[in-house]
């Protein structure tokens, strides 16, 4: 006699439930190294575009305040 032990989820479910684990695993990676590679993209374009009207000495802390309000928006950097 086979007992059946009814607490456990359908083998569909578990099924499903696994793919979209692996599928979101995979997607993730990559998500995170377009976004990670985009807001490089645009931080260096930014770069490059304060360097055509600011004095050189002003593009660090131009960069540690970009830096500090995107870290924490309610920072005050004045």
């Amino acid at each position: 006699m086979r007992c059946l032990d009814r607490s456990l989820p359908p083998f569909n479910e578990v099924a499903l439930t696994c793919f979209r684990e692996l599928v979101y695993q995979e997607l993730n990676v990559k998500v995170n190294d377009t976004v990670i590679s985009l807001v490089e993209e645009c931080l260096q374009q930014e770069i490059d575009r304060a360097s055509l009207y600011l004095h050189p000495s002003s593009v660090p802390k131009l960069l540690e305040v970009a830096f500090a309000i995107r870290i924490d928006p309610s920072c005050s950097w004045r």
